[in-house]
């Protein structure tokens, strides 16, 4: 009979393989697909974002802090040096922590400006990106991102295989339950915060603004177009007014509003694919022009 190898051995071997095929999986990966799969669900979506840019901070001048709305827009759309941080299921808030938790800051803010402002950060987002051992590990081996894991991976190749739910091919939904949800959207946005629960928002949006534009950083606000239908409910002018107010022009930007009547909602409130593509465009423009103008310094709270 043979001998049996030592256990302490026969572990050393296997971490050795194990790391081996790590190694060959991270190179093949980050050479073939270096930004990435795609996410499996909306809170992978928001991890997969917050990671790529703590990690690539250094490539964007731009920034776009918002919720599911603005998280629509699609990157190609937007200038190379602009990224979108938004949050499905959130709010601008997440957003404008993880900018200031991250160095470099970048030279503009666009600020996502509606009622979803007034949600609170992410606080299980931000503590799973900046968990201080996972955080360190994944800047020296980004694979270890949730980008890079094989099921994402496998995702991406196979929808760009057999052109799976391309931008822009995005079926429209059935006339029955586009109402539905547009009914439910209309009495939603028939519902405003008591006063003290408005201010008590606008006072905690205000200080985290105030720390952003201390790093040198340009905030802009900008709405994102709605259904006309939707577009003078009780919420939206409550909580336009609430922010004009708080931020009010010209000491703060705002960017121009677009017609909402040139524009398509899949539900009154997100905009459908080719809708968002044309939004990005304008948004993407408009940053630009910012980005291009000289500024004395951060404008005041």
């Amino acid at each position: 009979m043979g001998r049996c190898r030592p256990k302490g051995r026969f572990v050393a071997e296997t971490v050795g393989v194990a790391l081996v095929f790590l190694c060959l999986y991270a190179a093949a990966v980050l050479r073939l697909l270096p930004a990435g799969g795609e996410a499996q669900d909306q809170w992978q979506d928001n991890q997969m974002r917050a990671q790529w840019y703590v990690q690539h901070a250094g490539g964007y001048a731009v920034v776009i802090a918002g919720s599911s709305m603005a998280a629509r827009l699609p990157a190609d759309a937007l200038p190379a040096g602009c990224y979108n941080l938004a949050m499905a299921g959130g709010g601008a808030l997440t957003g404008l922590e993880i900018v200031l938790r991250t160095t470099p800051a970048p030279q503009v803010v666009l600020v996502e400006a509606n009622d979803t402002l007034f949600r609170e950060a992410d606080q299980t987002v931000l503590r799973s990106v900046f968990q201080p051992i996972t955080f360190r590990l994944r800047a020296l081996f980004p694979v270890l991102g949730d980008a890079y894991q094989p099921v994402s991976i496998a995702t991406r190749l196979l929808r760009e295989r057999f052109d799976l739910m391309r931008d822009g091919a995005e079926p429209p939904l059935p006339p029955h339950v586009y109402d539905e949800l547009f009914a439910m959207q209309r009495q939603a946005q028939q519902q405003v915060p008591p006063p003290q629960m408005l201010a008590a928002a606008l006072d905690r949006l205000g200080g985290v603004v105030q720390r952003v534009q201390a790093r040198g950083v340009h905030v802009a606000f900008f709405e994102i177009p709605i259904a006309p239908g939707l577009d003078d409910s009780p919420l939206r002018i409550a909580t336009r007014q609430a922010l004009a107010a708080r931020f009010p022009p010209p000491r703060h930007t705002w960017l121009p509003r677009a017609d909402a009547r040139d524009y398509v909602t899949r539900d009154g409130v997100h905009l459908q694919a080719a809708s968002a593509r044309q939004f990005a465009a304008f948004l993407g423009r408009e940053a630009d022009r910012i980005v291009s103008e000289p500024r004395n310094g951060p404008a005041p709270s």
